[in-house]
C-alpha cells in the first residue's frame, strides 16, 4: 500500500476517479437499446477476454452464481433474490477452476429480455460460460439450477460430463426417487439410462438429495458411520 500512497495524494486519486468515464457519452443512450453495461461493457468484456486467455484451468471446473451485494444506482440490472443474506445486488454466473478459484469466465446477469422469463436459463448459462472449454475431457459441477438431462446428454457428445444436484420438480425423474415416507432413513438407490446416472439418497425421513452425474457409471456406496444429532 506504501506504493501506491506514493504515487499520488488520496484527493488527487478521488479527483480523476470523478473525472473518469469508459465510454463515448454521444452514443451512449443509443447502444444502452441493447446493451445494459454499455458504460463498462469494453473493459468487462476485455476482463473476461483475459482471465480466458492467460490460465488453462484443470480437468474440474464449476459453475455457479454469485449475488455481490449493491445497493447503488444501477436499476438496470440490479438483482433482488429473498434467499440471499444480501438480498440486493449484482448476480453474477462464474465459471472457476476448483484447485484454485481461478475465474475461467464470468457473465452478469441483466434481468429478464423482453419482459419474458428465460426458459432453459441454466443450460444456457453452461454453454455460454464453458464452451471454450469442451471436448477436452473436462467435467463440469454445478447446483440444481444448472442441472439439466439434456445439457448432460449434449455436453457427452462434446467429451465433457457433470455432476450436479437435481431439481425434485424436473419431469424426466422417475417417482421412485423422490422423498417417500416409505424409504429407509440413509438408504441410496440409483438409476441409469444410456450414460447418464441419477442418485437419490435419504439423509433423513420423507427428504432425499438428488445427483446426476455422466462422470460416472457405478452405483458405489462409502459405507461411513453417521452420527445422528
Amino acid at each position: 500500500m506504501a506504493r501506491f500512497r506514493a504515487t499520488m495524494s488520496i484527493n488527487r486519486f478521488e479527483e480523476i476517479l470523478r473525472c473518469m468515464r469508459f465510454d463515448d457519452e454521444t452514443t451512449r443512450e443509443e447502444r444502452r437499446a441493447t446493451d445494459k453495461l454499455t458504460l463498462i461493457s469494453q473493459y468487462f468484456n476485455l476482463f473476461v477476454d483475459n482471465c480466458k486467455k492467460n490460465y488453462i484451468p484443470d480437468v474440474n471446473i464449476t459453475v455457479d452464481e454469485q449475488l455481490y451485494p449493491l445497493r447503488g444506482r444501477a436499476k438496470h440490472v440490479k438483482t433482488y433474490i429473498s434467499s440471499k443474506p444480501d438480498k440486493y445486488g449484482l448476480t453474477f454466473w462464474v465459471a472457476a477452476d476448483t484447485v484454485n478459484s481461478y475465474c475461467i469466465n464470468i457473465q452478469l446477469y441483466c434481468g429478464k429480455k423482453n419482459d419474458a422469463p428465460e426458459r432453459r436459463q441454466g443450460p444456457r448459462v453452461v454453454n455460454d460460460l464453458c464452451s471454450h472449454l469442451y471436448n477436452n475431457g473436462r467435467n463440469i459441477t454445478f447446483n440444481n439450477l444448472f442441472t439439466d438431462y439434456e445439457l448432460a446428454q449434449s455436453l457427452l457428445s462434446k467429451n465433457t460430463t457433470i455432476i450436479g444436484t437435481v431439481r425434485k420438480s424436473k419431469p424426466f425423474l422417475p417417482k421412485e426417487m423422490l422423498p417417500d415416507k416409505k424409504r429407509e432413513e440413509l438408504s441410496t438407490i440409483f438409476g441409469y439410462n444410456d450414460k447418464v446416472i441419477i442418485c437419490s439418497y435419504v439423509p433423513k425421513n420423507n427428504r432425499a438429495v438428488i445427483l446426476m452425474s455422466t462422470m460416472h457409471q457405478d452405483g458405489i456406496v462409502l459405507h461411513v458411520d453417521h452420527k445422528k444429532t
